[in-house]
């Protein structure tokens, strides 16, 4: 979905409902979406659903610099695609293969979604999947109505958190494991 399409959805989750203070302040709701899609859509890809990134880099002295996205690295492949032994330090990664020598490395993270603020493009898609874009509309009217109606807040909230802990649940039920060499029972 785009950005545009978020707001309109939240737009009408919100319009669903009908409060005075909804509609006294609908004009500064315009001013906290974009802050308030950041906010949830980062909460969501580093706690619920990562979004992964490939990205090919070279290496100088067997240090690489961390991407400025990357909030957690999960491996490093060689040229041929063979996972590469690596350590980490502060924005920095240190091959520590002997074998290897400088060159190319893809770095495989999990990585923060692009910013979104008010200056951000409406056609832009968002980096989240699916469906956890549906669960954001609710998280976004949650922080809406935080401090105008508590008890849309609470049922906005509520049904983020039941989105996000069916997801959760959908991806922890699909889990596989891959066995190399065997299993010895």
């Amino acid at each position: 979905m785009t950005i545009n399409q978020i707001i309109e959805k939240i737009m009408v989750a919100l319009d669903e409902v009908s409060s005075p203070n909804l509609l006294i302040n609908e004009d500064e709701y315009i001013d906290k979406i974009f802050p308030l899609i950041d906010s949830v859509q980062r909460e969501i890809a580093t706690i619920v659903k990562p979004i992964k990134k490939y990205l090919d880099v070279v290496s100088i002295n067997k240090r690489i610099d961390m991407p400025p996205d990357c909030y957690e690295l999960l491996k490093v492949y060689d040229s041929g695609m063979k996972p590469v032994s690596f350590d980490t330090y502060g924005s920095k990664i240190f091959i520590m293969d002997e074998t290897r020598s400088d060159g190319t490395f893809t770095l495989y993270y999990n990585k923060y979604p692009d910013t979104i603020n008010a200056n951000t493009p409406r056609a832009t898609e968002l980096e989240v999947s699916k469906e956890c874009q549906e669960a954001l509309v609710y998280g976004v009217c949650a922080g809406l109505t935080i401090n105008d109606e508590p008890e849309l807040y609470d049922t906005y909230m509520d049904k983020y958190n039941v989105m996000l802990a069916n997801i959760q649940l959908r991806m922890q039920n699909g889990a596989t494991a891959k066995l190399v060499g065997g299993l010895k029972i």
